[in-house]
């Protein structure tokens, strides 16, 4: 399968996901931008997500902070998403990281479908860990209006 046809695979795969949790989901016209879908959830504050559909290698893949391309290359930023969902699609499994945790890395965050052999789990992220859109939505909070804010100032209440 083509790597676009794989993305447009997650992409859908994501947002039914979504949408039969009770999320509006909206998708990016093209494909210019760092976010993928928008969810909306029930009071309707916007959750940037950034969906990877990503093949196992050795029972493990990468999420990458990277990204590039012809002509192109970026490194993902806080501001780029608030979830990255990951879609195994040949074991058909959905992931959601939290951005923050992948922020937190240098480079990339490897997730594990398959307990290693040695039952060493010390910093081994397995990928039942990331089954939960909610759990990965803690500790975030979208931009809001405070109640005394005046014109459009905004205040950023998760982070510093």
């Amino acid at each position: 399968m083509h790597k676009k046809q794989l993305g447009n695979l997650g992409e859908m795969k994501i947002a039914a996901d979504l949408i039969s949790q009770g999320y509006e989901v909206f998708t990016e016209l093209g494909d210019n931008s760092k976010v993928d879908l928008i969810a909306l959830d029930k009071d309707c504050k916007p959750i940037k997500i950034q969906v990877k559909c990503l093949t196992t290698k050795k029972n493990a893949v990468e999420l990458s902070r990277r990204k590039s391309g012809p002509n192109y290359s970026f490194k993902y930023q806080d501001r780029h998403a608030d979830v990255y969902a990951v879609y195994l699609h040949k074991e058909d499994i959905i992931c959601y990281v939290p951005a923050h945790l992948l922020m937190m890395r240098q480079r990339s965050l490897t997730i594990r479908t398959v307990k290693p052999v040695n039952n060493q789990f010390a910093n081994v992220n397995m990928a039942e860990q990331f089954k939960d859109f909610k759990k990965a939505l803690r500790g975030y909070t979208c931009d809001t209006l405070t109640v005394d804010a005046e014109g459009d100032e905004r205040v950023q209440t998760s982070k510093p």
